[in-house]
C-alpha cells in the first residue's frame, strides 16, 4: 500500500508542475489553480505513504523519481534542453535511489 501511495503521489506532484509551468506559458490562471491544489494532494498523498514505509526510502524514491519524471517532461512536453552534465547526475541520482532499495528491503 505504501509504495502506490507514494507513486500515486509522484505522479500527482509532477503533473502539478507541468500544470503550473503551462499556465505560466500561456498565461491562463486556472492550470496554476489546478496545479497548486494538485500539488497540496500530492503531497498529502506521500505523507500517507510515510505510514506504510521507512520515510527515509520514501523521501529517496521520492525525489528522486520525482526528478527524472520532471526532467522527461520537461524535454518532452516543453521541450527544454538538457546539457550531458545534467544527464550525467540524473543518473548518478537514480543510482542512489536503486541502492536505497536495494538496501532497504534487505534491512
Amino acid at each position: 500500500m505504501g509504495w502506490l501511495l507514494l507513486f500515486t503521489g509522484i505522479f500527482t506532484n509532477v503533473s502539478a508542475i507541468a500544470l503550473v509551468k503551462t499556465s505560466q506559458s500561456t498565461e491562463q490562471a486556472y492550470f496554476a489553480i489546478i496545479g497548486y491544489v494538485a500539488h497540496i494532494t500530492g503531497f498529502f498523498i506521500i505523507s500517507q505513504s510515510f505510514k506504510h514505509m521507512n520515510v527515509t526510502l520514501a523521501y529517496a524514491v521520492w525525489a528522486g523519481i520525482g526528478s527524472m519524471l520532471v526532467l522527461a517532461t520537461s524535454i518532452l512536453l516543453f521541450k527544454e534542453s538538457v546539457s550531458v552534465p545534467q544527464v550525467s547526475f540524473f543518473i548518478v541520482v537514480m543510482v542512489g535511489v536503486i541502492g536505497m532499495t536495494i538496501s532497504a528491503s534487505t534491512a
